[in-house]
């Protein structure tokens, strides 16, 4: 660089200015001075410099003397001296003027050195500057581009937002994400998040967002954007917004609640077990157990999972090691019912103990099983009184606690069947009670029975703990005394309850008084069978009341003389008896064979002849169909079969049907019909509960009027039954042609049925016939369990005869449907 470079060229031009001007500066400067001190001494009156300074030094301090006098001296020197000096003084100036001038010069070119050099910095340093600030520029679009790349390789979405919800940056996968789930196809940047997602304040990313915002603070939640999309949002707060980062568990989560569902399905299945149940890994510690094994073993509030089974309960299995060797082996332990403390209650547990296996097949632990038998047990216990107690009432009586007549006939055959092989004799004794319905109505209901248990004490008193006092029903007593060998001993023991049964009663405050007619019968001279024994006791018993009651009375054959007299009127005799009440009708019923469950009664007639006692039906009914009286006892028997049903439902023993049986002759009655609407008219009976009963024969002999007859008593309401069906062999036509809705099978194939091949196959056959028409069946003529076991095995529901019970009186039969009847609630 060049001198003349250094100096801008306005510069110049002032230094030489500058320097003319102080040059003729110095020269005025020069003049101006010679004149003033000249001036100055004139007036002063000084003549020369000389005498000038001794003036001035005469005024000063003496401390100052001195340096003034040789100041001043050399000024008057000069003065003195100025003419001569004047050129000096010029040349002086000039040389100032040019000393100052080149300090002006100097110090000018050193400025613009310095200001060049400055210039030259400053513009080194904006290039630098400018070169770092582009520099840093693309620094930072570097570093952009490094993370957009690394937020476009992170496998979250992720979105820069600002102000709380503005989208600056989002990655790919946040754009496909918005895209799929929100149908959202625009530029996310710039974009507002709550205008993407609706309702986001009032979600937990919302909520997340707005707290990371106020407190600056990171953040981590699980939000549901829409049903069943879930995300996993971490948020990290920045100076202006914040970074997002979030990723779709809705998989997971879904996988996350099915498996909660399941271990609560799990819970609940285990839950739901009847049994205690716990689950153990190979080392026996807890892994689960159910509700019932924490209540029942009395674990609630104890901490149990994780423990050593030994610990939570021990001695509840056997050496632990023995148990699982036993499971390896054989896949199950089991243990006997044994006896474990549980608190302070001894508990009956059965334990049983399985393996269980993890997906591999590997062995993985053992379910323990505790079966609580305590409760169990004790309703054995109660089942086996309660059956002991039911055998107890099937075969006794409720009230007296008596043999009752089911029993009583087991224990009729057993003393003739022993009978028959010692020789020995059996005597049966028929009691009826004298003057018990007085006190029933005097003295309640309630006082009656306790004469019945009274008495039936009293008959016990009188006999052998090996004879048999049962009750028929009512007031009927009978007594079977097995292995007599004297037949005076039946009329012993007849006198001696007479005399027990005569001794006053204490009901209350109130002696009251009773006696017995007794009828007596005998093995082997009065009959061979049950049934002939009971007839025999029966009419002794009635001969005994007609005699003057309270007293006994031996059945004689010839007693029992001819019922209708050589030459007499047999159809007056019959009207004569309907007329003057000697009929009287006894009941059967028809029970479902499973249950036992009354669905019927039979209303089956008896005459009770004033000399020759109980008449059996076949001993006068062919007289009464061939006489034509068969119409007065079949009405007679109509209309009192529905009272006595009616009389029933009103006590409220059931609603069954009562059947009757009506004969070939009635059903050729004109009035029949009108017969049976009267019955039903008198009694209030519905004519659903009534049933009426034909022969197989009359649908047979008289088909159209007996299908006339049968449409209109259906018309009518009744039911209608084929009694003893399977004899005539009906054609199934004809028997589908006829509107009725029972068949019963005749007893004649019932007897034999166990034995006779052939009856079994005739029953078979009949009961296939009943289910193809779909008709109820009834088997009739029933005396055994195996009967009633076969008939049930083949499909015939309901049974009818001696084995549930024979045909007894009103009373006897109200009896039975009681104990059949359930009690109201009170």
């Amino acid at each position: 660089m060049s001198f003349a470079n250094i100096i801008p060229k306005d510069s110049k031009l002032k230094l030489v200015a500058v320097t003319l001007l102080f040059i003729w500066l110095s020269f005025i400067a020069a003049w101006a001075f010679q004149y003033s001190v000249v001036w100055f001494l004139k007036a002063n009156q000084v003549e020369s410099y000389s005498d000038a300074v001794e003036r001035i030094a005469s005024s000063l301090p003496t401390s100052e003397v001195g340096f003034a006098t040789d100041f001043f001296y050399s000024v008057s020197v000069v003065f003195e001296n100025l003419p001569e000096l004047w050129f000096f003084a010029v040349l002086f100036g000039c040389l100032v003027a040019l000393g100052v001038g080149a300090m002006l010069f100097t110090a000018t070119v050193f400025r613009a050195a310095y200001l060049s050099r400055m210039k030259a910095d400053a513009d080194g340093a904006l290039r630098e500057a400018q070169n770092r600030w582009r520099k840093s520029d693309m620094q930072k679009q570097d570093i952009r581009q490094q993370l957009n790349a690394m937020h476009e390789r992170i496998s979250d979405c992720f979105i820069l937002i600002r102000n709380g919800d503005e989208i600056l940056h989002a990655n790919s996968k946040a754009r496909r994400f918005f895209e799929s789930v929100f149908e959202y196809e625009q530029d996310l940047k710039g974009a507002q998040l709550s205008m993407i997602i609706p309702g986001l304040d009032d979600t937990p990313l919302g909520a997340a967002l707005m707290q990371a915002m106020k407190k600056a603070t990171a953040s981590k939640v699980e939000a549901e954007l829409k049903k069943n999309v879930w995300v996993q949002v971490s948020i990290f707060p920045t100076s202006v917004g914040a970074y997002v980062y979030f990723t779709d568990i809705s998989r997971q989560k879904s996988a996350k609640i099915r498996v909660g569902a399941s271990i609560r399905l799990l819970r609940q299945i285990l839950d739901s077990a009847p049994q205690a149940l716990a689950i153990t890994d190979n080392n026996w510690s807890y892994l689960a157990a159910n509700r019932q094994w924490v209540n029942q073993f009395k674990l609630t509030g104890q901490k149990i999972l994780g423990r050593y089974h030994g610990q939570v309960l021990p001695d509840s299995l056997p050496n632990l090691q023995e148990v699982a060797q036993q499971v390896q082996q054989h896949d199950v332990y089991r243990s006997p019912e044994s006896v474990y403390k549980v608190g302070n209650t001894d508990e009956y547990i059965s334990w049983e103990v399985r393996p269980w296996w993890d997906d591999d097949d590997n062995h993985s632990g053992y379910i323990i099983l505790a079966n609580f038998m305590t409760e169990a047990r004790r309703n054995r216990q109660k089942a086996e009184m309660q059956r002991q107690q039911e055998r107890k009432m099937a075969y006794h009586d409720a009230l007296t606690g008596l043999p009752n007549r089911q029993l009583f006939y087991d224990r009729l055959n057993q003393a003739l069947a022993q009978a028959y092989k010692t020789s020995d004799k059996v005597g049966l004794m028929f009691l009826d009670l004298d003057g018990f319905k007085p006190i029933n109505d005097t003295y309640g209901h309630d006082a009656g029975d306790i004469l019945l248990k009274e008495v039936a004490q009293r008959l016990q008193d009188c006999v052998r703990n090996t004879d048999t006092v049962s009750r028929l029903g009512g007031d009927e007593f009978t007594i079977v005394l097995s292995s007599i060998k004297d037949v005076n001993d039946v009329q012993t023991v007849a006198q001696k309850v007479i005399d027990s049964i005569n001794q006053p009663f204490q009901i209350g405050d109130a002696d009251v008084k009773a006696g017995t007619s007794i009828g007596i019968s005998t093995y082997p001279q009065n009959g061979s069978t049950a049934v002939e024994l009971i007839k025999a006791s029966d009419t002794a018993m009635y001969q005994a009341k007609k005699t003057g009651k309270n007293r006994f009375c031996v059945f004689e054959k010839e007693s029992n003389t001819a019922i209708f007299p050589e030459g007499a009127d047999m159809g007056k005799i019959i009207r004569d008896a309907v007329a003057d009440g000697e009929l009287e009708l006894h009941f059967q019923p028809q029970v479902e064979g499973l249950s036992g469950k009354v669905i019927g009664i039979d209303a089956l007639v008896r005459w009770r002849h004033p000399k020759q006692g109980i008449i059996e039906p076949m001993d006068f009914l062919p007289v009464a169909e061939e006489t034509g009286s068969i119409i007065e006892v079949g009405n007679w028997v109509v209309r009192e079969a529905c009272r006595q049903a009616m009389e029933w439902r009103k006590e409220g023993l059931g609603d069954f049907p009562v059947h009757v049986n009506i004969s070939s002759r009635q059903f050729q009655d004109s009035d029949f019909v009108d017969t049976i609407k009267a019955a039903l008219e008198e009694s209030s009976l519905p004519p659903s509960a009534l049933g009426l009963e034909m022969t197989e024969m009359l649908l047979l002999e008289y088909p159209k009027t007996t299908l006339e007859t049968l449409n209109e008593l259906k018309m009518l309401g009744v039911q209608l039954t084929v009694d003893d069906f399977g004899l005539n062999k009906t054609p199934l036509n004809a028997l589908k042609d006829f509107p009725v809705d029972a068949i019963k099978i005749h007893q004649n194939f019932v007897r034999n049925l166990v034995e006779n091949e052939q009856n079994q196959a005739v029953v078979k056959t009949i009961i296939d016939l009943a289910e193809n028409l779909e008709l109820m069946l009834i088997g009739e003529g029933v005396e055994t369990e195996a009967q009633a076991k076969f008939l049930l095995a083949q499909g015939c529901k309901y049974i009818q005869w001696f084995w549930y019970g024979r045909p007894v009186k009103p009373s006897a039969t109200a009896d039975f449907l009681r104990l059949q009847t359930p009690k109201p609630n009170k």
